[in-house]
């Protein structure tokens, strides 16, 4: 993203040099130019740091996932076992079969362990299990059902990659508008307000949806740009990537 920025850069210098009017004119909007720049770079600075904190946590969660499996795997196999026994065999009676704390221990990792298998068979063939799990991480040791574990770190995960692909989609929403403004650049008129102070107005310095008109404040000893429309403080959550 970096590189594109750069692009844009050199960009606006190209169309600014080509600019027709007064030289401090041209000089007045190459200044509010980087400051749009600048304020695009910032929040693409942000974004960065952001997806790496969420690629970070995806990576955790991935883990996790990969973790529970492995110690869930080996008690489904033994639910399936049991459900076919409880199909082939003659059972006048309910009966319960559990694992003993002793087997419990192999279905085990550094993240977690089943700490409940038992099954329920029926004189009619039909069998149900409960497999319980427990998280080894955290500090209160809490046993739940495998399944909302499961659901719970793949709806965390869908969750993860989703606000990613967002912040991406907003990051090349941002350059690629900056990108547009640029082309707009020669109709932009500098309003001086004082030896400090000017109002800059025009397309592309607004948004409803794509650019707009809109107007600007630039301060020249600070570089800061405030907007002073409606539209302008649109495009400006824009260009900085705020929701």
């Amino acid at each position: 993203m970096k590189r594109k920025v750069i692009y844009i850069v050199f960009t606006f210098i190209m169309l600014l040099s080509i600019t027709t009017g007064c030289q401090s004119g041209n000089s007045i909007k190459e200044e509010i130019a980087y400051s749009f720049i600048e304020m695009n770079s910032d929040a693409i600075d942000q974004i960065n740091l952001d997806i790496q904190e969420i690629n970070q946590e995806l990576y955790t969660t991935e883990e996790k996932i990969l973790k529970l499996d492995q110690v869930v795997t080996m008690a489904l196999e033994w639910e399936a076992y049991q459900k076919n026994r409880a199909k082939d065999e003659d059972y006048a009676f309910s009966w319960v079969n559990a694992v003993n704390p002793e087997g419990l221990d192999k279905l085990k990792n550094d993240k977690y362990q089943v700490t409940m298998l038992r099954g329920k068979g029926t004189s009619s063939g039909e069998f149900t299990a409960t497999i319980r799990v427990t998280d080894l991480t955290l500090v209160i040791k809490i046993e739940r059902n495998w399944q909302d574990i499961d659901n719970e770190l793949k709806t965390h995960k869908a969750l993860l990659e989703q606000q990613k692909q967002d912040k991406l989609a907003n990051a090349e929403l941002a350059l690629s508008t900056l990108k547009s403004m640029v082309q707009s650049s020669e109709t932009w008129e500098i309003d001086t307000v004082d030896a400090t102070t000017c109002n800059v107005k025009g397309n592309g310095l607004g948004w409803e949806g794509k650019l707009t008109t809109g107007i600007w404040t630039y301060y020249r000893n600070t570089g800061e740009l405030r907007p002073s429309y409606i539209n302008s403080e649109a495009l400006r959550k824009v260009l900085s990537i705020e929701s």
